[in-house]
């Protein structure tokens, strides 16, 4: 594969941008919208792999290899594990296999899984620490963990215990040799996460943005007429935003749920972001039915409802000309909302520069038997892109139905019959497990903001019933080269009826950044000997038809 550069650039190749690994990978944040050439991020899981739900996808293992070491993930290197979900401390201990050395994590509730531990923490604690790690009793019914892992040659993950033992992994392949990544690869050896990768996640609801070179703020006050659209001021030059803020008093929290947010990039036609507010900014509503205060607490996105409303972005959105922003009120009118927009000089060469994207779909009639289609970049303006995957906000119901929720994550990329990333279900998905207990959280990368447990629980506010939940990819973002194809089961198995509405979040730019420069088909005698392909060790060629991950 060759990196092509993008559309506009000149015809000489472009020399590609490092790829962050490890801490980096979080550190450099504010890079998020670089191209990562050459590395593919990967989804496993304990799923079926017949297409049902048995087990509700658990204890779907790769292979047994004694009574307490049963592989759910096993990867030839180089590469970086960085994300472990587990349901509860089901299958504790777990065992890492980094290049040979085993390291055993225990989950405290482990000794006495009839019992569990409020307050658990994993063990060993230098090694898996807050916030990179929470267990169940903060996540309303899951064990998660950011903690890079690195591996040069091969890692193996295995649980003690099958019982209850769903789970799902996000690592990165990198390419043999690869010399464009930000630190060299060395093998996890249980040390303990950097500092300042620490400091960061802990700062999650707070403004994150960094200043960067020649900053610049716009600030001012806006009121909507219903029905209609004002823009805020056009920001101008090769710049990122890096800070998009929106405050209102309390009373304007109906017309906020109401409210679009449109944002154009370089002078194009159609919007990259065009969202209803509430979903853009993580949560399904601003109903705050636990009186938490701040809604939604990510890292990137935050929702705090006190005296007023106050809505935050800081993904880095960067742009080469100029950046319109909209706000269209609903059918109530927005009064005095305020707004910040925080920006500060571009200086990566055009060639690195993706867009960021916001596409919100709206299925009203889930098709059966038929995948909810989230996004798929072809139908987008400019049709092929280079880019990545990194998030999504999605309502579920909008009638406090927590059964949809077995549906499986499902992405492809670069035109994959198969997916490259598969889940176990959709609260899996966003952090939780059991339906998060029926509960609300929020936490810096997954979070389920809002929702009554049930019907019968539900407040009389008819928008205690919307449940929402999202999902953020930082150091696990998916990189694609043309096209990405992002798909949810509605339901164990597409059957569900419930209204969904879905929101990606993405970098692309249109044109493709990787091109097929050649093809070996091993196996095919001709094609090998003009590739002068040569094992001597190879057996005789055998078709083998069987279900399998690729």
């Amino acid at each position: 594969l060759a990196y092509a550069g993008c559309a506009g650039e000149p015809a000489e190749r472009t020399q590609a941008p490092s790829v962050p690994v490890a801490a980096d990978a979080y550190l450099e944040l504010e890079q998020l919208y670089r191209p990562k050439l050459g590395v593919r991020t990967i989804m496993r899981s304990t799923h079926d792999r017949s297409g049902g739900n048995e087990g509700a996808d658990a204890s779907h293992f790769l292979r047994s290899e004694a009574d307490d070491f049963h592989v759910s993930l096993d990867v030839a290197g180089p590469g970086v594990l960085y994300f472990v979900r587990t349901n509860h401390w089901h299958g504790s201990p777990w065992h890492y296999v980094v290049d040979g050395q085993r390291f055993t994590v225990t989950e405290s509730s482990t000794a006495d899984p009839l019992n569990p531990i409020a307050g658990s923490v994993f063990m060993p604690e230098r090694s898996f620490r807050a916030p990179l790690t929470y267990t169940w009793s903060s996540t309303r019914g899951a064990d998660l963990r950011w903690v890079p892992i690195a591996f040069e040659r091969r890692l193996t993950l295995a649980y003690s215990r099958t019982h209850y033992g769903t789970g799902y992994y996000i690592y990165q392949q990198l390419p043999l040799g690869a010399a464009n990544l930000s630190r060299p690869v060395r093998s996890f050896r249980g040390e303990p996460p950097e500092p300042a990768l620490l400091q960061l996640l802990a700062r999650a609801g707070e403004d994150i943005a960094p200043r960067g070179p020649e900053p610049e703020t716009v600030s001012g006050t806006v009121d909507v007429p219903a029905g209609q659209t004002a823009r805020l001021p056009l920001l101008s030059g090769a710049r990122v935003l890096s800070s998009l803020k929106l405050r209102a008093a309390r009373d304007q929290e109906l017309a906020l749920e109401q409210a679009r947010l449109r944002i154009y990039w370089d002078a194009q036609s159609e919007p990259a972001v065009d969202a209803p507010l509430p979903l853009f900014f993580g949560t399904g509503s601003f109903y705050d039915r636990n009186q938490v205060g701040q809604l939604v607490r990510a890292l990137l996105l935050n929702v705090e409802l006190a005296e007023e409303a106050r809505l935050a972005s800081y993904f880095p959105m960067p742009f080469e000309r100029s950046a319109r922003i909209e706000l269209a009120a609903g059918a109530s009118a927005l009064h005095a909302v305020s707004y910040e927009l925080r920006s500060h000089a571009l200086q990566d060469p055009g060639a690195w520069v993706s867009h960021f994207h916001a596409s919100y779909r709206d299925h009203t009639a889930p098709v059966a038997g038929e995948d909810l289609v989230l996004l798929d970049t072809r139908d987008e303006p400019g049709a092929q892109y280079c880019g990545s995957f990194v998030g999504t906000s999605f309502v579920f119901s909008e009638r406090a139905e927590l059964s949809t929720l077995e549906g499986d994550p499902r992405f492809f990329f670069d035109d994959s019959a198969s997916p490259q990333a598969q889940g176990t279900g959709t609260e899996e998905w966003a952090g939780g497990g059991d339906y998060w207990g029926g509960q609300t959280m929020s936490l810096p990368l997954a979070g389920h903001p809002v929702g009554a447990p049930s019907r019968q629980a539900a407040h009389a506010d008819p928008r205690d019933l919307i449940e929402s939940a999202y999902r953020l990819l930082i150091a696990d973002a998916m990189p694609f080269g043309k096209r990405a194809r992002i798909q949810l089961e509605h339901g164990a198995d597409n059957t569900s009826t419930e209204h969904y509405r879905t929101l990606v979040y993405w970098y692309g730019r249109p044109s493709p950044c990787l091109i097929q420069t050649d093809a070996l088909d091993v196996g095919d005698l001709a094609d090998e000997r003009a590739h002068a392909y040569r094992s001597d060790s190879a057996s005789e060629v055998q078709e083998i038809r069987s279900r399998y991950d690729v």
